[in-house]
């Protein structure tokens, strides 16, 4: 009859929607889990990081011999690996290292990556435009890439323009050897590369380099070494 409305199939319209309203319950509560998983694999690498840097900070004084470059060395040595890349060797005074900067074996090669003409220069403008002595300051950064043919350095943009406090710097690309990035803001986080970015610098497998107003920081994995011919 028109109007007429059959009972079984308002049952299974009924059961239907009960079936439907579990399954929205069981993909939120999945979705819950993964948040909170996410969330304790962030602490347990936080933490793991932190007892790094605790480990780095009982190992290396402060009052330790340091060289011209601000290095820590020991008495008549001079800190370096004989195996360095020695098509990066520094020869020329150039940015300053920030005196907090950790002992590390590939120190003088991320120094003179630094220092290479173009991306000292990419490294200055990104500087100025992170606005250091302005009142809105905002994080610039840069992957740092070379040619596997001629070994020559360039710089590729991040993903994310960057904001006053954050940058997201997105996938390195495959010739990448290092990435950059600044922080201008002493009021809003530490000069020193921060958890987050230390943390980031593991996932992508690549060492940092950060300019501040303390100077500059090298932190994270070692350089690769280039490929051979």
């Amino acid at each position: 009859m028109p109007g007429w409305l059959d009972p079984s199939a308002t049952r299974v319209r009924l059961k239907e929607a009960q079936e439907e309203e579990a399954r929205q319950h069981e993909l939120a509560a999945q979705e819950e889990f993964e948040r909170e998983l996410l969330q304790l694999r962030w602490e347990v690498k936080k933490l793991k990081l932190e007892h790094e840097l605790w480990l780095l900070e009982e190992k290396y004084s402060p009052d330790q011999p340091r060289d011209d470059h601000g290095r820590w060395t020991s008495e008549g040595t001079s800190g370096a690996d004989p195996s360095a890349d020695q098509s990066l060797e520094q020869t020329s005074p150039g940015l300053a290292t920030a005196d907090g900067q950790e002992q590390r074996s590939d120190l003088s090669q991320l120094e003179a990556i630094a220092n290479n003409p173009s991306i000292r220069s990419r490294i200055g403008e990104s500087w100025s435009a992170s606005n250091p002595s302005g009142p809105s300051p905002r994080e610039q950064g840069f992957w740092v890439s070379r040619n596997a043919e001629t070994g020559e350095l360039f710089t590729r943009p991040f993903e994310n323009p960057g904001s006053a406090a954050r940058i997201i710097p997105g996938s390195p690309p495959s010739d990448a050897i290092a990435f950059f990035h600044t922080h201008p803001n002493l009021q809003g986080y530490s000069a020193a590369p921060s958890i987050g970015d230390r943390a980031f610098a593991a996932d992508v497998g690549l060492p940092g380099i950060l300019q501040s107003h303390n100077g500059m920081y090298y932190f994270g994995p070692g350089l690769r070494p280039p490929p051979r011919k």
